[in-house]
């Protein structure tokens, strides 16, 4: 029996010694019964924490080749879960943000809330390469977003973006973390679309990932 059932079953005595003793558990008991249920869904959360760290690179791919489908579900925290507390990327500008910077501009995007049925593309992976304590991760992003009008007096706009990156991940104690990324222009001297997803396929069929 592990931790987390042993406690379980602790509770479990003790909310039954309450249903004989009165129709209501005494202070104590009750008291017990919280801390212990505390502890329990305390250790049941960091378990599930735990299960979602990055620990290969099999699993680095996976965070980028899942990434469009868990912005269009809003699932940002899965995203921003692998981002270490030290993260920052610079923009295409050169603009240089930090994790809760990036995060609140996602917020500010209808696209990056899974609002639209347009928004952010597939990632195309090119390369990821380990060396020692650090990944570097090589691809291609692109997308579009719409901004809907607050009256009718406005029309409705939108862009469409496109970049190349370079990310660097680091190895920590929660597994591996993102620690930075560089966003770039695309050139002419940019690989083609079809050739990045020949790459992207490439490591796919590599990591087994359908």
């Amino acid at each position: 029996m592990n931790k987390i059932q042993k406690l379980s079953t602790m509770a479990g005595c003790l909310l039954a010694v309450a249903c004989r003793s009165s129709a209501q558990p005494t202070e104590s008991i009750q008291l017990k019964l919280n801390n212990l249920l505390g502890k329990v869904t305390s250790q049941t959360g960091e378990s599930k924490a735990a299960s979602t760290a990055i620990e290969t690179e099999a699993q680095i791919f996976a965070w980028y080749d899942t990434l469009a489908k868990s912005f269009k579900s809003g699932d940002r925290t899965r995203i921003v879960s692998a981002f270490a507390p030290d993260y920052f990327e610079l923009t295409v500008g050169q603009t240089k943000e930090g994790r809760d910077e990036v995060v609140k501009r996602w917020k500010s995007e209808p696209a990056m809330r899974g609002k639209n049925e347009n928004g952010p593309g597939p990632v195309l992976i090119s390369k990821l390469v380990i060396v020692g304590e650090k990944a570097r991760v090589e691809g291609y992003w692109y997308g579009t977003w719409r901004s809907f009008p607050d009256s009718k007096d406005q029309q409705e706009g939108g862009m469409t973006w496109e970049y190349t990156f370079i990310s660097e991940w680091k190895k920590t104690p929660k597994g591996w973390m993102l620690a930075k990324t560089l966003n770039t222009e695309v050139t002419d001297s940019t690989p083609s679309e079809d050739k990045m997803k020949v790459a992207h396929a490439a490591l796919k069929a590599k990591y087994k990932r359908g």
